[in-house]
Parts: structure tokens; sequence; C-alpha cells
């Protein structure tokens, strides 16, 4: 049944309202002007309240410095969430804190937890979209935060490091949190496992510093990610186009601490700690000086004008070896200015080994630089001879004159060969991925004069200059074999330039080298054949092939210029183990 309205008016000061009720219903009494206001007052606050409460992202919640926030007992993730799928059951899954979807905000409460996200209690703005084609921004957070944003037809993923497969280019996350490019986010009751593949066009990344770069195998131990790539759908993998990691969260803002670098047996390599006028442990010829540049860091120069004793053109340090180091990498970055050219014209680190009673063993890595350099960073790697008990790093000039800078001495024992995993096409030989200072990623460079990744109509190339016609230029790659290779094919694509060698010797030329190793990188059988390039060429393919020693554990792959020089350019390196 319908019943009419009635009306019984109000008036609250300056407005006119109506208060409806039902018939035979007695109205309200009034309330009081006062009262009204503050109702009025009331509601308000509510509304904006409210209102705020809207415009945060699902999923984002504060959490204390001091208990980071957790999923909600017996939340259960939405059956409809895009690309995540089933778990899979042989991944071993745990409950990790949720991390959030936005930035660390300064002047916040921060949590030392890596999964806290560094939320700071303050109000996020992580929804706020704007439309373009690359998907949703993010208002009002740092640009390396928007850059976590995904582009139109992609989806964000957050949550722990499961598992890393470094051979085969991908990680398992334990998602725990999602987000579309139109602001929709949620969390997850229960953290679901999603392969996501990690290529060479993939940006992984330290959260909060775009530039650092980060590998695959230095994902240990409480890693937590996020993880951008094309929404393929329940049960597929992710592609990834960029992933940024953290394990730790400072000051409301994110920290990557990649795993302890190998050690530097040198206490003071940096010459940052100095006694009595110079760095501890080193002894300074007359001509040495220690230095420091505008920035505060330290160095050691030396100079020398014109003929002095040996001794007092050089710096030194000794270094006891241990029984169980079998080989050694050296490495530092040297400058050299106002050289002077002589019959024997160089300045280098060099390494000397002793034995018992001080006896001669045999030389070790030289870095050396023949003509003015600006700084470089060179670095060598030896074999350790037996019963080697005593190292000398001798740094000097030796020659007519020169200014010789010297700094970041390291020196490495048994240290770890920088391998990758063997995947078809090989990647690394197209060279359309570099490190941050430019520098093919995926190569060691002992010394990076003259080491370049150019690029011609789209498409990049690795370029190696000398004008030394007896040095060696070289990047090189050590690559696993499977079990049971018994035959190696290597092509690849070259273009040589003004090539000049500096002798008859067939194994002097411009090439794309390789060797076979055991696990610790020793030869393993004959020295391979080496045709190459002993005379201009244009771009064209190149092809070898050779049997595989069946002892054989790693493959180095080497672009070259050996005792020639000119210009060696490469691409396409394709290895096929059979």
């Amino acid at each position: 049944m319908r019943h009419a309205l009635t009306s019984h008016a109000f008036r609250p000061p300056g407005f006119t309202t109506h208060r409806l009720t039902k018939p035979g219903v007695a109205p309200l009494p009034a309330p009081s002007p006062l009262l009204a206001r503050l109702l009025a007052r009331l509601f308000a606050w509510l509304l904006a309240w409210c209102l705020s409460i809207a415009l945060i992202v699902p999923g984002r919640f504060p959490a204390s410095a001091q208990e980071p926030a957790r999923l909600p007992a017996g939340t259960r993730a939405s059956s409809n969430s895009p690309g995540l799928g089933s778990p899979d059951d042989s991944v071993p899954v745990g409950n990790p804190p949720v991390g959030s979807l936005g930035s660390p905000r300064a002047g916040g409460s921060t949590s030392s937890s890596p999964a806290a996200g560094g939320s700071t209690g303050g109000t996020s703005s992580a929804g706020t979209t704007s439309a373009g084609s690359t998907g949703s921004t993010t208002a009002g957070i740092p640009p390396s935060e928007a850059e976590l944003m995904p582009h139109t037809g992609e989806i964000r993923l957050e949550g722990r490091v499961l598992a890393v497969d470094a051979a085969r280019g991908t990680l398992t996350l334990g998602v725990t949190s999602f987000a579309l490019p139109n602001g929709n986010a949620r969390r997850l009751g229960t953290p679901r496992p999603k392969t996501v593949l990690v290529s060479d066009l993939t940006l992984l990344q330290a959260r909060g510093e775009t530039a650092r770069r980060v590998e695959l195998d230095q994902l240990r131990d409480e890693v937590f990610a996020v993880a951008i790539g094309a929404d393929t759908g329940s049960g597929q993998a992710l592609p990834a186009r960029r992933i940024a990691v953290w394990n730790r969260v400072v000051a409301g803002g994110f920290r990557f601490e990649a795993p302890e670098e190998e050690r530097n047996e040198l206490a003071d390599g940096g010459f940052e700690n100095a006694a009595r006028g110079a760095p501890a442990g080193w002894t300074f010829g007359r001509t040495a000086r220690w230095e420091r540049d505008e920035a505060g860091n330290h160095f050691a120069l030396i100079a020398v004008e014109k003929e002095v004793p040996e001794a007092e053109r050089k710096i030194k340090t000794l270094l006891d070896a241990d029984p169980s180091w079998k080989t050694l990498r050296v490495s530092a970055r040297l400058r050299l200015r106002n050289s002077r050219p002589g019959q024997e014209q160089n300045a280098h680190l060099g390494v000397v080994y002793y034995g018992a009673n001080s006896q001669y063993l045999g030389l070790g890595p030289a870095l050396t630089l023949t003509r003015d350099s600006e700084w470089a960073t060179l670095s060598g790697r030896g074999e350790v001879p037996a019963g080697t008990q005593t190292l000398l790093l001798d740094v000097g000039v030796y020659g007519p004159a020169g200014e010789l800078s010297v700094d970041d001495v390291r020196v490495v024992a048994n240290p770890r060969l920088a391998r990758g995993p063997l995947r078809p096409g090989l990647p690394e030989g197209t060279f359309e991925v570099v490190d941050a200072h430019g520098l093919p990623r995926g190569w060691s460079v002992a010394d990076s004069r003259g080491v370049q990744v150019l690029e011609e109509g789209g498409n990049h190339f690795l370029r190696l200059t000398s004008d030394d016609p007896m040095g060696l230029r070289e990047v090189e790659a050590y690559f696993p074999l499977p079990p049971g290779a018994h035959q190696l094919v290597l092509r690849y694509r070259a273009r040589a330039r003004g090539l000049k060698p500096g002798g008859s010797e067939p194994f002097q030329n411009a090439r794309v080298g390789y060797l076979f190793t055991d696990a610790g990188g020793q030869r393993v059988g004959d020295w391979p054949a080496t045709p190459g390039l002993r005379e201009d060429v244009d771009w064209t393919w190149l092809e070898l092939q050779a049997p595989v020693p069946p002892s054989a554990a790693l493959l180095k792959i080497s672009p070259m210029l050996l005792n020639v020089s000119g210009t060696l350019d490469v691409d396409d390196i394709r290895i096929e183990v059979h």
C-alpha cells in the first residue's frame, strides 16, 4: 500500500528545508541551530574521509616501523585475477608480507622489512591514472617509481622471489599483489607462484636506482621484486619488460644489497687510508705522491720527468699468498699523461711471484699502458705458481718520462668465471644490449679502450679497434657445454678495415676465437685452430667447426685483434653444439 507523505518544515538559520514523515506519525522535534551546524560539519568530515579512502589503491596498507603489513587472515585471491593461473605445487610458497604498489614517502615511519615496501603511513595516490599510450602513471611519486607502472596490455606483479634459474633465464615470483594499467590493483590472500621470463631485452634493475643493473645470479635470500610485462593470461609465463628488485627499505627508500663481492686481498687498493702521508701498506718512491681529486677520491700518482733510478719511479706492496690460491685476477684503473716515446716506454702494474727464501717463481698478470690514456679499467688473469708464498705488486713508469695515476687496485684469488647459459640463438652474440658503461652485456672486457657497441640502420654490432700491431684487443665470455657435447659449429659476421698484421704468423689476425676449458677456466686439449682475417673485407659470414674434448666443461668465445692493428666489426655470433 502506498502512503502519502506529509511535509513538516523546520528552518535552520539561512536555509529552508523539509522533513518528511508518514501520516499519523508525530514529527521529531527540530534540532537547535547549534546542533544543526555540528551535524553538518560531521557529515562533511565523514564525506571527506570516505573520498580519501576511495582514492587509495586497493592493496596499499601502511605498515609501522616494527611490524610490516600482512595479508588479512582468511583472505583469498579472486578467481578472475588476470594472468596468475593456478599455483604450482612443485614450488614452495611461503606467506611473505605484502609489498606496496606505490613508493616510499619521505617523512613517514620506515619499515626495515623489504616486503613492507617502504610504507610510511602516509596517503598514497598510486591509483591516479592519466590517459596515454603508455598506460597508467602514478602522480606525486618519484620518476623511478612511475617507470614501474604497466603499459597498455601489461600487468604488474609484486612479491618475493622464490627461485632463480639463471641458465634458463627465468625466476619464480610468489605474487602477493598485481596492478593493471587502468589503476585497478588487488592483494592476494595467498601468494601465487608465477614464472617470469628474463631475456636480454629485460631491464633488471635495483628498485629506486634505474641506472643500476642487476644480474639474475645476484638474486638470493629474501629478495622481493616488481615484474612488468605483457599480460599473457592464466597459466602462462610472464615475459618481463622490466624487473625492479630490493631486499631492504632504508629511510623510506628501497635498497638492493647484492651478495658480497669477491674479496679484495689488498687492504687498501683504493688508496684511501693514509699513514704518515702515504697509503697504508704501500711503499712510495721519490717521484710518487698521494693525490686527491675534486670529488675527494684519493689515488696514487707517479710523475717522472727525467731518468731516475727504478726504485724511485714506482710504488709497491707485498702480499702474503695462501696455499689455496690457484688463479689470480688483478684489476686497476690507470691513467697516463705526458709520456715520451722511448726504447721501452710503458707504464704498468705488474705481479711477481716469490717462493720460500724469496725464490723468484715467475711473473703474473701485467696491466700496461704504452701511450697517453685517460682513466681506463684494465684487468688480467693468470695461474699462481705452486709454492708461491709472496706476491709483489709494483706500479711504475718505465721510459724517459710520464705521469701514471693508479686507483682501485684489486687482487682476487681463485676468481669466479663470469659465465652465462648457452641459450638458443646466443642473444649475447647480437650485441643488442649494453651495460651502464655502454659495453656489451654478457661479455667480460679486460681493457675498455677500443671496445664499442655501435649501431647502423637500427642494428647493433661490436667494434674492436687497435693501433698496436703487436697488442691484443678482445672481449670474452664463457658458456657451459651440455653433457655429451662432441662437435662445435661457430658462425659469425665480420667486417675489417685498415688491418695491418704485426707479423707473418697465421694466428696474428682478427677473428672470433674459441677455447675449451675445464670448470676453472684452464685450457683443455690442444690449442685450437685460429682462422681469421688478415686483410680488409666488407660484411661476410665466417664459419668453423671443431671437435669438443671429452673433458671440456666450458666454451670460451672471444672476438679479438691479436697482433694486428685496425678495426674489426663483429655481429650475429652463433654457436651450435652437437
